[in-house]
């Protein structure tokens, strides 16, 4: 897996190397025999695509061009550009979670999550039909969580880009961010970045200057999608 999985690779090292660490602290094995140290995490082999200007008129189109077949899918691809959102954030978003400007997460990639909800969010979580059995945001015909990869794979043909990820709405809305003058702090707060919440103190942040930004940063988005500029 290594060669073709990398992400995988890097995952079961990690794991492998955590299960030797246990091992030694009850004594199953030696210490400072874990066979994973030294061992170097692969490369992604994924380089973050930023979108340009050019290119966010043409997912502008492309969006608009494949809802009426992917609806629900459509609004989700949106709502993690808008918000910055994981795509697993946004696929098991549950009403339960949304609460007027912001939707908070109780367990995520990095622990719990507020998700900020500016203007073009909230629009996009409005037009979702709610159904009484049904707690997610963006749920299928079925009632489970909305899958998006094919209408992604639509939007990304569509608009001449075969190998941009989902993952790239995310780094996309970061650069915007940056761009456009947000501290990185900030920044981490948008994207919900444990590690530089960590380095750069952002607890002690006020949560107003965040939710600013989020109003921003999504308004800017929304607007280069209909072919504006962002203010920079």
């Amino acid at each position: 897996i290594t060669a073709t999985h990398p992400g995988s690779a890097n995952w079961a090292l990690a794991a492998m190397s955590s299960l030797m660490k246990h091992a030694e602290a009850l004594g199953l094995r030696s210490e400072d025999s874990n066979p994973c140290r030294g061992l170097r995490r692969r490369k992604s082999g994924f380089e973050a695509h930023y979108l340009t200007d050019d290119e966010f008129v043409g997912l502008g189109r492309a969006l608009d061009d494949a809802e009426s077949a992917h609806p629900v899918a459509i609004a989700a691809l949106r709502f993690v550009l808008y918000t910055g959102a994981r795509k697993s954030e946004a696929l098991r978003l549950r009403w339960e979670h949304v609460h007027d400007d912001r939707a908070v997460l109780p367990d995520s990639k990095t622990g719990p999550r507020t998700i900020w909800l500016a203007s073009p969010a909230c629009a996009v979580l409005a037009a979702q039909p709610r159904h009484p059995d049904c707690p997610w945001v963006f749920a299928s015909r079925g009632g489970g969580p909305v899958t998006v990869d094919k209408a992604w794979h639509a939007v990304r043909v569509a608009v001449g880009l075969p190998t941009l990820r989902i993952h790239d709405l995310r780094h996309s809305h970061a650069a915007v961010a940056v761009n456009g003058g947000e501290g990185l702090r900030v920044v981490a707060g948008l994207l919900g970045h444990a590690d530089i919440k960590t380095t750069f103190g952002y607890a002690n942040l006020a949560e107003g200057s965040v939710f600013d930004a989020a109003n921003r940063v999504s308004r800017s988005l929304a607007d280069m999608l209909d072919g504006g500029e962002a203010d920079r």
